[in-house]
């Protein structure tokens, strides 16, 4: 019995030492290491442009719904095809001097209230998430493809 014992110790022992040599292989480069710093390199680019895009994509359905929420709300307002663009743009770059929606959707019903526009604060929430809904459609049809001469295939 003490025998088979030592022969189990044995066995073990050599299977850790040849897994111990392996792992210190791969680490040191050896034939083992199938993740080289260049394979680094291109996953952490991967996920630079992925971010970039995403963050692209964002930005543009972001624009997008703004322009389609404020031509409706210009449509309300009564306003003519030169004054609704502007109206839009207007609404674009409130977005961007201050993010998040509730100072769009805020400005839209102060403009209504000073215009006699009868629109309650629920239709308003109602088109803005139409708006958001027909942004996302009419960008989303073009992803993933690259929108910038920087965006590559990584890894294929």
């Amino acid at each position: 019995m003490s025998e088979r014992m030592s022969r189990k110790r044995i066995d073990t022992s050599t299977h850790r030492s040849s897994s111990a040599l392996d792992c210190r292989a791969r680490a040191q480069g050896g034939p083992g290491n199938k993740m080289t710093s260049d394979t680094f390199r291109e996953i952490e680019q991967g996920y630079e442009a992925k971010f970039k895009l995403d963050e692209e994509l964002r930005f543009r359905v972001q624009s997008r719904r703004n322009k389609l929420f404020g031509l409706w709300a210009a449509e309300k307002l009564g306003l003519d095809d030169g004054q609704a663009n502007d109206y839009a743009r207007s609404l674009i770059r409130l977005d961007l001097e201050r993010p998040g929606h509730a100072d769009l959707v805020d400005k839209v019903l102060d403009d209504f209230s000073a215009g006699g526009v009868g629109v309650d604060e629920r239709e308003t929430h109602a088109a803005f998430a139409d708006a958001q809904a027909t942004a996302l459609d009419q960008i989303g049809d073009a992803y993933p493809m690259p929108l910038d001469s920087d965006h590559v295939q990584v890894g294929g």
